[in-house]
């Protein structure tokens, strides 16, 4: 998979052809994540706009953990990665092994795995609609003043429905894309 002409996403077994400017490896086993799915591929082009250097970042529903991976190639130094499936909390480190990455500390768990006084530059949740509805409380206070909540896995059909409940919690639309029938929304903390 390419995204943008600047990320290869690939699996172990395919060869590297041409020229990007980050390469991930990606053994996908049981987790979710392979960067075909339409909602993977919004949330890396929105990430490929942002500035991560030096910045803390939570990956909230890691599944391979390719959104905490790129984030530590774009220059995030304190990653978390979180999942409440097993699968992908013994996938991930997998991942970031093939791909020579430290520095991800993964958690298996749900929103109660975001501990009370951590707080992020970014969050990163391609989840699903309830999910995301049901935690952004929790988001929210984990975010950093100006911190940024890149969140997908939600239907063009919803974006409203996402976007009300944001707002309630304080936050800011900065921007949604599409592709197919899929959204993707970044909000801002004040």
């Amino acid at each position: 998979v390419v995204v943008e002409n600047r990320i290869l996403i690939r699996a172990p077994f395919h060869v590297v052809a041409g020229l990007f400017d980050y390469v991930l490896t990606i053994e996908p086993k049981m987790a979710f994540g392979t960067g075909h799915h339409e909602t993977t591929c919004l949330m890396l082009q929105e990430m490929l706009q942002l500035d991560f250097g030096g910045k803390k970042v939570l990956d909230f529903g890691c599944g391979t953990g390719i959104l905490a991976m790129m984030a530590a190639k774009l220059g995030a130094t304190a990653i978390v990665a979180i999942d409440n499936d097993e699968w992908a909390c013994r996938n991930t480190p997998e991942n970031m092994e093939v791909n020579q990455i430290t520095g991800i500390e993964v958690r298996l768990g749900n929103h109660s795995a975001i501990l009370p006084h951590e707080q992020f530059h970014y969050i990163l949740a391609n989840i699903n609609r309830n999910v995301i509805l049901e935690t952004l409380p929790v988001l929210r206070r984990a975010l950093l003043p100006n911190g940024g909540l890149l969140v997908s896995g939600i239907l063009a059909t919803d974006v409203a429905v996402v976007q009300t409940a944001a707002q309630h919690e304080g936050l800011k639309a900065a921007g949604t894309q599409y592709k197919g029938n899929w959204a993707q929304i970044t909000f801002y903390a004040p």
